[in-house]
C-alpha cells in the first residue's frame, strides 16, 4: 500500500464492489449513479501541496460501506473471511488505483457530478492496509499531525483561489482530536 501520513486526493471513487457508481435504493428500487470527480480541481490540489516532507499521490478512492466488513477488517466482532481473502481484495483494489479507504466519497462524489457541481476528496492514510488493521504506535502518537494534512492542503488551495497570502494558521496547527481506539493486545 501507501506509507501512513500520504495525502491522496481522489481521482475517483470504487464502491466496495470496486465499480465507478454509487447505488441508491430510491422508494425501493435500487439507483445507480456515477462517481465522478472534477480532475482539474484534483490536480490543481496535487500542486498546491509543495512540502516536500508530506507525500500526496492521485489514486482511487476505495469507499467502504462500513469501518470492519466493508473495508477487510479482520478486528472487528465479525470476521467470516481469512487474511488471505482480506489481502487478495486489497491488492485488487490497489491494482485498480485504489490507494485509501474511507465511506463518504462515493456518495459525496455523486452527487457533486449530479448537481454539477466541482468536486475534490482529500484523505491522509492512516494506515498501511497490506501491512496491518491497526496504527502504529509512532502513527498514534502524530495522529494529530497527519489528520489534519488534508485540511491545510484545502485551506492553502482556497486561500490561493483567492489570491490571499499563505501563512501558518495558529488556530488549525493548535486543534486536537482524539485518535481511533485501539485495541488492547497482550
Amino acid at each position: 500500500g501507501v506509507d501512513p501520513g500520504t495525502i491522496v486526493i481522489s481521482e475517483n471513487a470504487l464502491n466496495a464492489s470496486l465499480r465507478k457508481e454509487h447505488r441508491q435504493v430510491v422508494l425501493g428500487q435500487e439507483i445507480s449513479r456515477p462517481t465522478i470527480l472534477d480532475q482539474v480541481l484534483a490536480q490543481a490540489l496535487l500542486m498546491c501541496q509543495n512540502d516536500p516532507n508530506i507525500p500526496s499521490m492521485l489514486g482511487s478512492t476505495l469507499c467502504a460501506e462500513d469501518f470492519y466488513e466493508g473495508q477487510g477488517r479482520l478486528d472487528g466482532a465479525f470476521c467470516d473471511y481469512t487474511e488471505e481473502d482480506k489481502i487478495e481484495y486489497l491488492r485488487r483494489a490497489y491494482s485498480m488505483g485504489c490507494r485509501n479507504i474511507e465511506m463518504e466519497s462515493c456518495a459525496f462524489s455523486s452527487l457533486c457530478h449530479r448537481a454539477g457541481v466541482r468536486g475534490a476528496v482529500v484523505c491522509v492514510t492512516l494506515i498501511d492496509r497490506l501491512q496491518s488493521d491497526l496504527m502504529s504506535p509512532p502513527d498514534v502518537e502524530r495522529y494529530d499531525e497527519l489528520v489534519r494534512r488534508p485540511h491545510q492542503l484545502v485551506i492553502k488551495f482556497i486561500k490561493r483561489q483567492l489570491g490571499l497570502k499563505i501563512k501558518e494558521n495558529k488556530s488549525l496547527t493548535q486543534a486536537t482530536s482524539t485518535p481511533p481506539a485501539q485495541p488492547v493486545t497482550s
